[in-house]
């Protein structure tokens, strides 16, 4: 019987991404995560990555990030499990999975069986997707939104620790600062400004070849309450249009009402990390 699943591997990412990244493009919000991934390694760098391919359509992606995990597209059932059981026939050492919610799932059980009793640390996130929106929508010229330099680092620092500290649950605070210092060096980060009072912060930590994602907005608890979340993510929203982005993608380990849903975000997915170690 002629198999109906045929899988590629690749090499490296720029032979993974030539013949992938149309795919990853049709899903480009929930699969955001394999353009970051890519960056971390150099065009000729050795890497695991696959695509399961039926009649000759691609169905399903996955690469192995530099730190063990195996990230996976959207993607059906059955693509999924038919691409773990081929993957662990490469022996290559999986530290977890990353994606799709329901892939991930698909994954674990048939990475090592739907019976298995081992217990995995699981973290669940919800993306969001923020449309652009007209610049004349905030035209109050007291506030708005400008990028951040260096000076504006201790600032910066301090609320990078109190966003960490107050996550639910709580995330480290060296790896948030050090998040922080990396998009503040690539002139991503953005300070909201109401008459030169600093009364908040955003910053665009990835990006896609159409969206940008906006990471660590937070308002201080001496100046909540007053609308400025909402301002930053207009005005996040604009910065990604006038630099030629369809929209803003956010993510939140929030699983009930969420800010973002109030401030226009639509839900577009789940994603999860699975760790096995």
């Amino acid at each position: 019987m002629k198999e109906k699943y045929r899988l590629q591997k690749y090499k490296t990412t720029s032979a993974f991404f030539w013949r992938s990244e149309s795919f990853l493009l049709r899903n480009e919000s929930n699969n955001n995560l394999f353009w970051e991934v890519a960056k971390n390694f150099s065009e000729d760098e050795r890497i695991w990555a696959a695509n399961l391919f039926s009649n000759g359509e691609i169905i399903l992606c996955a690469i192995q990030t530099r730190s063990g995990y195996v990230l996976l597209s959207t993607g059906n059932k059955s693509a999924v499990r038919v691409l773990a059981t081929r993957a662990r026939k490469d022996v290559f050492a999986v530290k977890g999975v990353l994606g799709p919610t329901e892939q991930c799932t698909n994954f674990v059980d048939a990475w090592f069986g739907t019976k298995t009793k081992n217990s995995f640390e699981k973290k669940n996130f919800r993306i969001y997707e923020l449309s652009n929106v007209q610049r004349n929508s905030c035209q109050n010229s007291e506030i708005g939104m400008v990028r951040a330099g260096s000076l504006e680092w201790p600032r910066i620092r301090l609320w990078a620790e109190a966003f960490a500290k107050e996550a639910v649950p709580p995330i480290s605070q060296t790896a948030t600062t050090a998040m922080a210092r990396k998009i503040l060096d690539n002139g991503n980060f953005y300070i909201l400004r109401k008459n030169s009072q600093s009364c908040g912060m955003a910053g665009f930590g990835r990006s896609t070849p159409n969206r940008l994602v906006v990471n660590m907005v937070y308002v201080p608890e001496n100046q909540r309450h007053r609308g400025y979340a909402k301002l930053i993510a207009r005005h996040m929203s604009i910065i990604a249009a006038k630099r030629g982005y369809l929209s803003c993608i956010l993510f939140s380990d929030h699983m009930g009402e969420n800010l973002y849903e109030r401030l226009g975000g639509l839900i577009i997915g789940e994603f999860s990390e699975i760790s096995f170690v």
